[in-house]
């Protein structure tokens, strides 16, 4: 059975090819919520990574990394948007990731 792993602001760059790049070339990097249904962490992280690249991103960092259900347990606002998600991922597996906020360089 998988876990729902929540990576709180993770740290993404968009690459080449990437929709926030063609949309947006001066975007240098970006911060996202993303769900992964896995066995533990480290193949959440995995997932996770193999999804981003798909899209072209990549992952820089996975910031804050725990099971879903202790971060709504101990009182994390979640949207009812990524509770949506974080159920059709109990059923299919796979990733989920909210929008981007991205951000550039300064100058």
């Amino acid at each position: 059975m998988s876990t729902i792993y929540l990576f709180s602001s993770a740290e993404v760059e968009p690459t080449p090819g990437s929709l926030m790049k063609q949309r947006r070339p001066d975007v240098v990097g970006a911060f996202v919520h993303c769900l992964v249904a896995a066995a533990n962490e480290v193949a959440a992280e995995a997932a996770l990574r193999e999804a981003l690249a798909e899209d072209s991103y990549r992952l820089l960092s996975p910031g804050q990394v725990e099971a879903f259900h202790h971060y709504c347990g101990r009182g994390g606002r979640a949207t009812q948007r990524m509770r949506a998600a974080a159920w059709d991922l109990l059923i299919a597996g796979g990733v989920w990731y909210g929008p981007f906020f991205g951000f550039v360089t300064p100058g």
